[in-house]
């Protein structure tokens, strides 16, 4: 259903500038779709068409730096980073540990080379 209906929103937010208007005038449209993208569980062909609908609302569109200053948006994208930053780190930590064994199990979200060194000595 959600599917359908953000696909619903990208045809008729595509080429039709009203359109696009009428929809960031709701301060929770932009804060909604951005948490389709930020959840995990979500399907990926609802986050892809969710950024397709990003996209066509962004593209050609002059009045949407002032909606995406809103303190929700930015609150939502600074989540939106953080969970990004998250995953990257979690990332190079388990590749620097060899991405399996127990050493792989004990992932802290402060951890730093550094300690990992200093257990070494």
């Amino acid at each position: 259903m959600i599917y359908q209906i953000l696909l619903f929103i990208r045809n008729a937010t595509s080429d039709n500038r009203q359109n696009k208007v009428h929809f960031l005038k709701n301060d929770d449209f932009l804060p909604c779709l951005m948490s389709f993208l930020s959840q995990h569980n979500q399907h990926p062909k609802v986050k892809a068409q969710t950024a397709a609908v990003l996209w066509t609302l962004v593209h050609n569109h002059q009045g949407i730096k002032a909606a995406i200053n809103r303190s929700s948006v930015i609150s939502e994208l600074q989540l939106m980073k953080s969970e990004y930053q998250r995953e990257v780190d979690r990332e190079g930590f388990m590749a620097h540990a060899g991405g399996s064994g127990v050493d792989a199990l004990d992932y802290h979200a402060n951890y730093t080379l550094a300690d990992s060194s200093k257990k070494l000595e």
